[in-house]
């Protein structure tokens, strides 16, 4: 089966000045199921920054001013395009198996 052929998964990182962004970041990034796009909001953070950069390629960054994790959570939801949507919150881990169990 093709990659295409599998439906797109939104893996949503609402995140507010967490230090563990970035663990969480890779731990999305290495999934064994491959077709996923993780998009990653930034809550109106000006703490830990400079970790989200080197993987700004391969993900989705939005900005927004600070409203809480609900209102994070919910602006990624409208800027992902996936059939199904999952949260990871920013200090948290996932398996590798996650998304495709």
């Amino acid at each position: 089966m093709e990659l295409n052929e599998y439906p797109l998964v939104s893996i949503i990182i609402p995140f507010y000045n967490c230090k563990y962004v970035q663990r969480a970041i890779y731990s999305a990034l290495k999934q064994t199921y491959r077709n996923i796009e993780v998009i990653v909001v930034n809550d109106g953070s000006t703490a830990h920054l400079p970790m989200i950069k080197p993987l700004k390629d391969n993900i989705i960054y939005i900005r927004k001013k600070n409203g809480g994790i609900a209102s994070a959570l919910n602006e990624g939801i409208r800027n992902s395009t996936g059939e199904y949507i999952v949260w990871l919150s920013s200090d948290d881990l996932f398996i590798n198996t996650k998304v495709e169990t």
